[in-house]
């Protein structure tokens, strides 16, 4: 009968260890489909946030190529008119002037990237590459601006300058700004045909070109990790819009 009864009490053991390495088991089973689920929508957030942000830089990118694409052949045509100064329309060509004071600047929408890293949620982008990616595009637009800040130098310290005591001083200019009447002397085409110091200006506003060879590189990294972070989120049945 001992022996019985120690048999019983044994198997009844296993029985309960059985039962609660069971339920453990099904208590981490069940935790650990509730942080996939957690990380699946931190994921998925990331993803999201990454995919508006990057066609925000698009648009600016767009933006700026345009911009400075028209000032460009703006420029160009300031030149051309300056070619028959008696012929030129003197409105139209003081709003032209003030193309050639002003830029255009690239700056990044790269809120969700700083705060993920900063937080360490970038680590819920489970695809390697992509983080990899994600981590050139933001780097390479922070540390390839040196045209941007070279432009801007050239615009305040160089150009503005320039165009202030050379175009802008004059009575029709002053005029066209304030709307107020000044006794100021009239802006002289044929003397600002051969202003060399006003050509001056022009032609460092050129430098633009350097800007937009950036742009175009910023553009096509932009877009290829647009496109990866898109493929990532049609895999998790995400509908984007056309």
């Amino acid at each position: 009968m001992s022996e019985r009864k120690a048999s019983q009490y044994l198997k009844y053991a296993v029985g309960e260890i059985l039962l609660v390495a069971i339920g453990i088991l099904i208590a981490l089973y069940l935790n650990n489909l509730n942080q996939n689920s957690k990380d699946y929508q931190e994921e998925l957030y990331l993803l999201e946030s990454f995919n508006r942000q990057l066609a925000e830089d698009l648009e600016t990118l767009e933006k700026c190529i345009s911009e400075t694409e028209e000032r460009g052949k703006n420029i160009i045509r300031i030149v051309k008119m300056l070619e028959n100064p008696k012929e030129i329309d003197l409105v139209e060509f003081i709003g032209l002037q003030i193309e050639i004071t002003r830029d255009d600047y690239f700056v990044s929408s790269r809120g969700t990237f700083d705060e993920a890293v900063s937080s360490g949620k970038l680590k819920f982008i489970r695809d390697h590459q992509l983080r990899e990616k994600l981590f050139h595009y933001y780097n390479e637009i922070a540390n390839e601006r040196d045209n941007d800040k070279l432009q801007y130098k050239t615009t305040n310290e160089y150009v503005t300058p320039i165009m202030v005591q050379e175009v802008f001083t004059s009575k029709e200019i002053f005029e066209g700004f304030t709307q107020a009447k000044i006794k100021l002397p009239p802006l002289d085409l044929e003397k600002l045909a051969r202003n060399k110091r006003y050509f001056e200006a022009i032609t460092y506003t050129l430098g633009d070109q350097f800007q937009l060879d950036a742009w175009h590189e910023y553009k096509e990294l932009a877009k290829d990790l647009k496109s990866e972070v898109e493929k990532m989120l049609k895999h998790y049945g995400v509908k984007l819009a056309d």
